[in-house]
């Protein structure tokens, strides 16, 4: 087992990293006045557990568990924050005492100023026994007893304990890493296998934390969900073309920073087309999946050939046909290794389709079934698709009768759900959440239109509003049957509106994929 101050040489020579995924410097000065008594004390402080990894080429370790530890042995034993925390609050590592007498730690007051039998730990450790034995001498006018001289020295021996230093197996990846991580820091903070991935990049490139962060909250603010994860292994999918973490791990810093700068680019170029060509709003939160490595991947590669992709449109296209048949459901790494691979080698939106065919053989056409449009409104792939359809296939407000194209979008035509059947209506016929609140049974009109129904039946109000607005009715797919609009006919209404959705959900994706499904 290695001493303290031989860890401690390893931070200095930066052998021993402590990563910047790590969560900041919480400990009080109760915590470290109790981890220097039981050092002093020889009761048991834990192992340290490391990660073996590289950078530049050169071999370090990054600490997996005990930042909190080592963040105390460095600041007290050195007397200065260690640069991981340097903008953090660091006052529970200044002012460390020690009393003679009673062997007890405390924290600096004016009692333990004019007391020689306090000693500052720091300064014992960075100035050394016989500079603490001269000012014992000057403050009280004789020598320090052996006793005393032998407790010093027993302090200053913590530098010579042995801590039990675990390492984890050298070719072990991030992933796992990132669950060793979160066994052993239960009541701390999570971190992911992308926290790591980012931590090892900021050995090599200073301003990886910023710059990724920076980019992350500038896509969260425009109501993109895009996830660490998905950065880092675009960055990845870009240098080998396949999303493999250790690609990042190896690469040299102008490569990392190359890859993030292009990847950050083409991102935002594809999350605009996304928002044009699906009639998203910014007040619509989107997930982003890995569907859509593909595409930025694909307009990495034309433009790398100096051009624009011609495939952006097709493949945004095939991104929501594929979200909606659950190819980003499982076995999720291979399927998007697969696909990546086919834009990589030049291929189109056509040899994608086949591959997402062969994920579901048993049916002969990628066309969208009706199911879809009978699950519940959380269901988000769909909810996304019935919004793009209001917006794209010239649906118009139910209550205004003005048309919610993308647009043509005012600060007032945010979209809101709006159940056909009303919730309340239904409730007082006895029927449960999951049958209310299925897609098939919610329009979308503007916040402006504040439609007042209440509890009324369709048959009551769908008739003012078709006489108001002529056409209103089928530009939202609603069943222009009146026998269907009554409680008795709600699972024939479903159906049918479900079958409406469906055909106009097909033709839009044909128009966008640019073939048959």
């Amino acid at each position: 087992m290695p001493r303290i101050s031989q860890i401690l040489n390893e931070v200095e020579s930066q052998r021993l990293n402590v990563p910047k995924f790590q969560r900041g410097w919480v400990w009080q000065k109760k915590q470290v006045r109790e981890f220097f008594n039981s050092l002093y004390h020889d009761y048991p402080v834990g192992s340290l557990i490391v990660w073996p990894t590289a950078s530049a080429g050169r071999a370090l370790d990054s600490i997996i568990d005990g930042q909190q530890r080592l963040t105390a042995l460095y600041g007290v034993i050195h007397g200065k924050a260690p640069s991981w925390i340097a903008d953090e609050d660091t006052s529970a590592l200044t002012g460390l005492m020690f009393h003679l007498d009673d062997q007890r730690f405390e924290h600096a007051t004016t009692r333990t100023a004019n007391d020689p039998l306090w000693i500052d730990v720091s300064a014992l450790f960075t100035k050394g026994h016989e500079a603490w034995a001269a000012e014992y001498r000057q403050r009280t006018g004789e020598d320090a007893t052996a006793h005393y001289h032998i407790r010093v020295a027993r302090l200053l021996g913590v530098r010579d304990k042995q801590i039990n230093v675990d390492k984890l197996p050298e070719d072990v990846s991030p992933e796992t890493a990132a669950d060793v991580f979160k066994i052993v820091n239960r009541a701390g903070k999570s971190v992911s296998e992308g926290d790591l991935v980012l931590g090892q990049l900021s050995l090599k490139w200073d301003d990886a934390k910023r710059e990724v962060n920076d980019a992350l909250g500038s896509w969260r603010d425009g109501d993109y969900a895009v996830s660490l994860e998905w950065l880092l292994h675009t960055m990845s999918a870009v240098l080998e073309y396949r999303i493999n973490f250790d690609a990042l791990l190896r690469a040299n810093t102008d490569d990392a920073i190359r890859s993030f700068s292009i990847v950050k680019a083409e991102t935002m170029n594809v999350l605009d087309h996304v928002r044009d060509i699906l009639g998203l709003d910014a007040t619509t939160s989107t997930a982003i999946n890995n569907g859509l490595i593909v595409v930025v991947v694909d307009g990495v590669v034309h433009r790398s050939k100096g051009a624009l992709s011609p495939n952006t449109r097709s493949l945004i296209g095939w991104w929501l046909l594929s979200t909606l048949h659950g190819r980003w459901s499982g076995d999720v790494r291979n399927r998007t290794n697969r696909d990546v691979g086919i834009v990589a080698a030049g291929g189109g939106t056509g040899e994608l389709l086949r591959e997402l065919r062969s994920m579901i053989p048993a049916q002969s056409s990628l066309n969208l079934s009706t199911e879809g449009f009978g699950l519940s409104k959380t269901s988000k792939p769909y909810f996304l698709l019935v919004r793009t359809l209001t917006r794209r296939r010239g649906a118009r407000d139910l209550g205004s009768g003005i048309n919610l194209s993308f647009d043509h979008m005012s600060p007032l035509s945010k979209l809101e759900a709006h159940h056909i059947f009303p919730r309340r209506y239904l409730n007082q016929h006895g029927l449960e959440r999951a049958q209310i609140d299925q897609l098939a049974n919610l329009a979308f009109i503007t916040q402006r239109a504040n439609l007042k129904i209440g509890a009324k039946s369709p048959a009551e109000y769908l008739p003012e509003l078709q006489a108001r607005n002529p056409g209103v009715l089928e530009s939202q797919w609603i069943p222009r049957d009146p026998d269907l609009w009554t409680v008795n006919a709600y699972p024939r209404f479903l159906e049918e509106r479900s079958r409406l959705l469906a055909n106009a959900a097909n033709e839009l994706l044909r128009s966008l994929i640019g073939e048959d499904l």
